[in-house]
């Protein structure tokens, strides 16, 4: 593994915690593998049960509903693991991940991440954070599914706030995110989207530019989207 490689390796979130020789413990136990942008992954009840890193690009975690419609969760950044559940309970896998754009990831098996997590207390706390955050953020959406297509697209989009680094104050989304994918992350319809956009514009909230969207002042948004929850 090359010293650029390397270093990608270290900003893994479940890993970002080890010493400079944990790291290269771990370094020889972990496979390279590049996928194509719209390449699978993994498809929702995989036998596998590897642990998947992003080195570079970006990939998408959806599942599929009847007639093949595509209900996306998420996307995963460069700096992120992912595959956690099959390789704790040997199930298999809950979801489809697919490359949002060309893709480098690292892998290691089922067997190898175990006897880290007993290895590497550091390693077992970032899994736990992870694990905990996934949970929280099912429990959102689940929640955001009893209000209407206007409060979960905002929510969508502090949610991409927040994957861009970005807490407060002005945020700005480039690449500009598909109407598409937002109403496959909401379970609506493009259209719906586009209209929700354009009334989100229309009050000051965001402003659609060539290539970027952008949010003036988050803390609007977020009024606003809660707002909408009370029915006020």
């Amino acid at each position: 593994m090359d010293e650029r490689t390397r270093t990608l390796l270290a900003r893994v979130d479940i890993l970002a915690g080890l010493s400079e020789v944990e790291l290269r413990e771990i370094e020889p136990l972990v496979h390279l593998r590049s996928y194509a942008r719209r390449q699978v992954i993994l498809a929702d009840q995989d036998p596998t049960s590897d642990v998947l890193m992003i080195l570079e690009g970006r990939v998408t975690v959806a599942v599929y509903g009847e007639g093949g419609r595509e209900v996306s969760f998420r996307d995963l950044y460069a700096g992120a693991s992912f595959g956690e559940l099959a390789a704790i309970d040997a199930q298999p896998r809950s979801a489809t991940v697919i490359a949002a754009e060309p893709t480098l990831v690292g892998t290691l098996t089922a067997s190898d991440y175990r006897q880290a997590l007993r290895r590497y207390p550091t390693m077992t706390d970032a899994t736990l954070r992870r694990l905990a955050y996934y949970v929280r953020a099912l429990s959102a959406r689940i929640t955001e599914l009893a209000y209407t297509v206007e409060v979960r697209v905002c929510a969508e989009l502090e949610r991409l706030a927040r994957d861009a680094g970005v807490a407060e104050g002005r945020v700005v989304l480039r690449p500009s995110p598909r109407r598409g994918e937002i109403a496959a992350r909401v379970n609506t319809t493009r259209e719906q989207v586009s209209r929700i956009v354009s009334h989100l514009q229309q009050a000051g909230l965001v402003v659609q530019t060539r290539g970027a969207l952008v949010i003036p002042d988050l803390a609007e948004l977020v009024a606003w989207r809660r707002k909408a929850m009370s029915g006020r």
